[in-house]
């Protein structure tokens, strides 16, 4: 019997009044065992609290309890409660089996495949592939199709994916399907039951909008045995009751229509997923405060795809004191125990590779054994990222030695347990690992409920398969583990009744006073199906269709359920119930714009599209409040900037006395060049990156700062693995050597490999992102083409030499990462240029001096000498600073410069100037030149060349004699240092500058006299001194600056651009940077040298 009660109308207590009805006339005699289980309301596990605290009202009620009669007794359950309360040990438990997890499944279905080499060449042994295979041969079973089925449809059609399928499956049964309990069947129970004892019984079916195969089966049986009656909701019929009631009208592609809600409903489009979740939050507050009565229990907060919205509910609602039922976004397989436990597992700890052994020191487990604080940790991490990991292992002399051999004793004796013997049983080898857990490992918060899982896991393993030899599951023990840790929520909370109840639309759902339905855009409401599992739709039909011929409709229906057009019909019913929940107000947003793409209304929705409601008093209310641009901009406050922007000088600490001198600075100002270009590039990024220490996360993606950290990188190492080889080498003429195409590409290959061996450096030591290199095919493809780049680099690089050795000049790698000042915590062996400057702060209404060190660090510095002379004299230095493309210094002169070097910003090109301040300072050798080194060269003005065996280089025209020096004079200095021609393999006109006196420009590169690149590296530093002073004067306005030439400002390629877009609403406050050519930026250097004292204007 189906039930449909009118809508409006209380569905509880229609359904308690015909309990009622079916037990009228009976009498205490009718029950005379017991009164349990007789009328039983079957609901879904997360409605049984609301359904029984409902019929308990209900029951009350005068009109129900005198129609109530003598011995008579309901009772609210979901299958589970079921199972335990009413069947539970009946008939001495023959009704109950044992319950098999998916983990041992997976387990028998590997040894299954070790066992019949052909299954194994058709199936492949990863994890990936048994997991598939062991879902839906636990599907097939629930469904009720048997082996002997599936494997005379595969012979029929002689589909062998279906064959392989059908004999593992009939491996399953043989094994364990008569005896065991498979995830999800409770039917197996249940059914054996009902057929027992359902006669006069009588159960009703509430709140299931969809059936699952098992609960299926079990509904089915039940129509067969009891009294059965199922309440569906007003206007929308389930779709199993097509099998119950063995009708087919035949239109399988008719979809459900959706009906209107009788309450109050408006549509509210929003500009994105954030602002609707604020305008959901603040809704809800306001319709509590304008309905005191109402809780918010009587709120839900429904979406057909939760997970994007999860995040942001969480932290707003929270924010917004809003009590949320919400599901867990985390597993156990995110908690430090469970991580801990897999690193046991990972061959790499038994390898001491440094990256799993701190995985399970930071888990705490072994803290209390081992001794070890979290500050002990952090040394030896330190220790092991900054030096070679095999020599601090076995160092004696460091501080924590002792702590370090005790930690090696511990893995070695983990490796003895977690790393069985070939002959040791599962129940030995699971044996093992829990002794070791039990006496070296400790509790820690949270992670009873995961030991538990894990011991339920070992227990069934051990239970199904403990006699085996381990080693045949060994290879996807770990990766098992994990899949069942992941398939468990971490989260315990209990559900509150007083708390708003955040569901998918999917989940059964009582009535609430206020409904709330998120994410009703075009593309997010209906959901596309996707994924159904091992079978295709096609041969899901051929199988119903077999299955159907020979009478098993039932089981026909459940292979069918798992299609997209089954799958898709239950699209408008979900939507129907969830609209037919709201008995008071209903409420239905959509982001106009979702995933950089426009978004209209669902069709669901168009409906109600005209009535969409005015937000703006709701928001108005919210106490969140979008920041606005004042007017006038006020400077950040003096001594708030010496505090965010100032260090103690720990270096050069002075104690103050009563007699100190109070010019003597006690606190630095730590300034990288990169760090100063953002401050002239944006201010306000500044401020927000280096003074409230806003940290972007990053993206797990290979992004252009990722592939410039590559280059770098591998670079860095490969170049000075060749110095380390080649420093004491010489020539017959006392030359030092050059490098070849052949040297660097051995080099560069080597230091480019992901997989390098245990303790020895690769780019994921770099960054950890590095990881998705290889995290598939594609990613593999462009770690090769980057390694190929690099490649073509060393060969360039190598003809570029070959030509200025013809031409009587060596260029040489000197050094690489260069580190002057302090950079990342580590000091370097050069100082910074200019150092002595002060900047003046101001604290406790003070004027306070503060020190400033420049820091940098500098790519590659190569020495530059002639074959003739190799005296110091006639040597010099070229500062290269590597760039993932082209990029231009000065530039040519155009037609708009009239005649003049093309414009340069203030910000933007700091670095060169005071890299070869510091190599000049600190090495004690004039500065040849200075470049941008591009490892990818643009393609449209890159000099092309033709290469033999030999790199011999096919001239262009404008080709000539390349030379560093001219013929040397009386006066080897600086001064008469010269270039006159340099190959455009590296677009040497455009990427940098000469340094030195010569008669001509060859093929046009911008040139310096050395008081020329002393003046203007003077000014530089000035501009970096006069940006700190302004930063410890609170000088950071929001002022993106914005190019004249393409439009692009300091806002749009920025980190943080998502907090400042919220104080850039107002294009006024964009600033047009000036520009300067470099004729202006050698006058405006003369101008400072001639009117400063000793050079200087800072």
């Amino acid at each position: 019997m189906v039930i449909r009660p009118e809508r409006g109308c209380d569905d509880i207590h229609a359904l308690i009044d015909h309990v009622l009805s079916d037990g009228a006339g009976c009498t205490e005699a009718d029950f005379p065992d017991s009164c349990r289980g007789r009328f039983v309301i079957l609901t879904p596990a997360s409605l049984r609290a609301y359904v029984e605290k409902q019929v308990l009202r209900s029951m009350v009620r005068p009109e129900f309890r005198e129609r109530l009669e003598p011995g008579m007794n309901v009772g609210v359950h979901s299958l589970a409660s079921m199972m335990s309360s009413i069947i539970g040990n009946q008939d001495y438990g023959r009704y109950i089996r044992p319950s098999i997890s998916m983990m041992s499944l997976r387990n028998y279905v590997a040894k299954c495949l070790n066992d019949n080499e052909s299954l194994r060449n058709q199936v492949g042994d990863s994890f990936e592939a048994i997991d598939q295979f062991t879902k839906q041969i636990v599907e097939l079973h629930n469904d009720g199709v048997s082996a002997e089925e599936v494997l005379a449809l595969a012979a029929h059609q002689s589909n062998a994916r279906l064959s392989v399928l059908g004999s593992l499956l009939q491996l399953v049964e043989q094994r364990l399907g008569k005896q065991y309990t498979f995830p999800g069947a409770a039917h197996e129970t249940i059914c054996a039951w009902a057929q027992r004892h359902g006669s006069n019984r009588w159960f009703y079916l509430y709140g299931f909008a969809h059936l699952n195969a098992s609960e299926m089966r079990i509904v089915h049986t039940l129509a067969q045995y009891v009294h059965l009656t199922v309440m569906v909701g007003a206007g929308s019929d389930p779709d199993y009751l097509e099998a119950l009631q063995r009708r087919d009208d035949g239109n399988r592609n008719t979809l459900s229509s959706v009906f209107a809600s009788s309450a109050s409903t408006s549509v509210c489009a929003m500009p994105d997923t954030t602002a609707e979740v604020r305008y959901v939050a603040a809704s809800i507050k306001k319709f509590i405060a304008d309905n005191p009565e109402i809780s918010y229990g009587d709120v839900l907060v429904a979406s057909r795809d939760l997970g994007s919205y999860q995040a942001q509910i969480a932290s707003e609602f929270t924010y917004q004191g809003i009590p949320i039922n919400i599901a867990a976004s985390s597993t156990m397989l995110d908690h430090p125990f469970a991580d801990a436990i897999l690193g046991l597992l990972d061959s790499a700890t038994y390898e001491l590779q440094p990256r799993s052994i701190l995985r399970i020191l930071r888990s705490g487990i072994f803290s209390r054994y081992l001794n070890l604080t979290p500050t002990a940790i952090d040394d030896i991490e330190n220790q092991l990222n900054s030096n070679n990991p095999a020599t601090v292992w076995i160092d004696t002399d460091i501080p924590f030695a002792a702590h370090l051999q005790k930690i090696r004793s511990l893995v070695q004796q983990a490796a003895d347990v977690f790393r069985p013997r070939p002959s040791a049983t599962v129940r030995e080898a699971l044996g093992r690992m829990v002794g070791f857990l039990t006496e070296y490992a400790q509790p820690i918060e949270g992670s009873a409920p995961v030991w538990t899982v894990i011991m339920n896991a070992f227990d069934d393993m051990v239970q199904q398969l403990g006699n085996d030899y381990f080693a045949e599951y060994v290879g996807i023990f770990a990766r098992n583990l994990a899949s069942t840790l992941a398939a468990q929520s971490i989260d315990s909370r209990p559900v509150s009744a007083s708390a708003v109840d955040v569901l998918p639309m999917s989940s059964p759902l009582h009535p609430y006073r206020y409904v709330i339905v998120l994410g009703c855009s075009e593309s997010q409401l209906p959901a596309i199906p996707h994924g159904t599992g091992l079978l295709d739709d096609g041969e899901r039909l051929d199988l119903s269709q077999f299955l159907t011929s020979q009478g098993k409709t039932l089981e026909a229906w459940n292979v069918l359920s798992g299609t997209v057009e089954r799958r898709s019909g239950q699209e408008p019913l979900w939507f129907n119930g969830v609209v037919a929940s709201a008995t008071q107000q209903l409420s239905m947003t959509y982001p106009k714009s979702l995933r950089n793409a426009a978004q209209a209304c669902s069709p669901y929705i168009s409906q109600w599209e005209t009535g969409t409601s005015d937000t703006s008093e709701i928001i108005g209310a919210s106490k969140r409040a979008v920041p606005t641009v004042e007017t006038e901009y006020r400077p950040l406050d003096r001594e708030l900037a010496y505090r965010l922007f100032t260090r103690p000088d720990y270096a050069h600490r002075v104690y103050r006395t009563h007699g100190a001198d109070p010019s003597i600075s006690t606190r630095v100002f730590n300034a990288s060049v990169s760090a100063i270009e953002t401050y002239y590039r944006n201010p306000y990024e500044y401020f927000l990156k280096y003074g409230l220490k806003v940290n972007v996360a990053n993206a797990f993606a290979f992004d252009a700062a990722l592939e410039g950290t590559f280059y770098h990188s591998v670079l860095e190492h490969a170049v000075n693995a060749w110095i380390e080889r080649h420093k004491n080498e010489r020539d017959l003429n006392g030359l030092p050597p050059q490098p070849t195409a052949t040297d660097m590409q051995e080099l560069i290959a080597d230091y480019s490999r992901l997989d390098r061996g245990c303790n020895q450096w690769t780019v994921l030591n770099e960054d950890p992102r590095m990881e998705v290199l290889r995290s598939s095919n594609r990613m593999r493809m462009i770690h090769r083409q980057l390694v190929d780049t690099l490649m073509d680099f060393a060969v360039d690089a190598a003809a570029q030499r070959e030509a200025l050795s013809s031409a009587q000049t060596m260029l040489t790698p000197t050094c690489v990462e260069q580190v002057f000042g302090n950079v990342g915590g580590t000091t370097g062996a050069w100082q910074s240029p200019y150092s002595g400057e002060q900047l003046i702060g101001r604290a406790r209404d003070k004027e306070i001096p503060v020190a400033l060190r420049i820091n940098g660090k500098v790519d590659r510095i190569d020495t530059v000498i002639r074959d003739t002379n190799i005296s110091r004299e006639s040597a010099g230095i070229v500062v290269l600073d590597y760039k993932s493309s082209a990029r231009t210094l000065f530039g040519k002169p155009s037609r708009n410069d009239g005649g003049r070097a093309s414009n340069v910003y203030y910000g933007h090109e700091l670095q060169l100037f005071t890299y070869a301040s510091a190599a000049q300072h600190n090495s004690g050798m004039p500065v040849a030149g200075m470049f941008f080194l591009p490892i990818k060269p643009s393609a449209t003005i890159r000099e092309r060349i033709a290469l033999n065996n030999q790199y011999n280089m096919l001239p262009s025209a404008d080709d000539g004699s390349t030379s560093l020096f001219d013929e040397p004079s009386d006066d080897s200095s600086a001064q008469n240092m010269r270039i006159r021609n340099v190959w455009r393999g590296f677009d040497m006109p455009n990427s940098g500058v000469l340094i030195g006196e010569s008669d001509e420009t060859g093929i046009g590169i911008e040139q310096l006299s050395a008081e020329e690149f002393r003046g203007i590296a003077d000014y530089v530093h000035g501009k970096i001194v006069g940006a700190c002073q302004n930063i410890l004067d609170g000088k950071l306005p929001v002022r993106p600056y914005r190019s004249l030439v393409d439009g692009r400002d300091g806002l749009a390629y920025s980190d943080v651009a998502d907090i400042m877009a919220w104080d850039v609403l107002n294009s006024n406050i964009f600033e047009v940077e000036t520009a300067v050519t470099l004729l202006e930026l050698k006058e405006a250097a003369l101008h400072m040298n001639n009117t400063s004292e000793g050079g200087k204007a800072w």
